[in-house]
């Protein structure tokens, strides 16, 4: 039995791809001016709740300070609406509630 030829035109050779260029650092939120005072969101979970995730974020008993220009309203009222979160708004200026 012979053998058959691929008489089929021969694949085309691939163009090399073009590097993919670095994708840009996130812009940092804009830090406020000396004196003012920047309203945070201070959470963490409620007692007998050891961790939580909720709005994108991993949340414990460790206060955490977030600057409400890193949330969305979306993300806000979810925090703030979870009843296994403490969430309480705050300046950054006043110091973080006691354990």
């Amino acid at each position: 039995m012979p053998e058959t030829e691929n008489t089929g035109s021969p694949a085309a050779p691939k163009a090399p791809k073009a590097p993919k260029a670095p994708k840009a650092p996130k812009a940092a939120a804009p830090t406020p001016p000396p004196g003012s005072s920047e309203k945070i969101l201070r959470v963490r979970t409620v007692r007998g709740v050891n961790r939580l995730r909720r709005a994108g974020r991993q949340f414990s008993r460790e206060v955490q300070a977030i600057s409400l220009s890193e949330l969305t309203k979306k993300e806000l009222a979810a925090i703030q609406d979870d009843p296994r979160l403490d969430a309480v708004l705050a300046d950054e200026s006043q110091k973080e509630p006691k354990s």
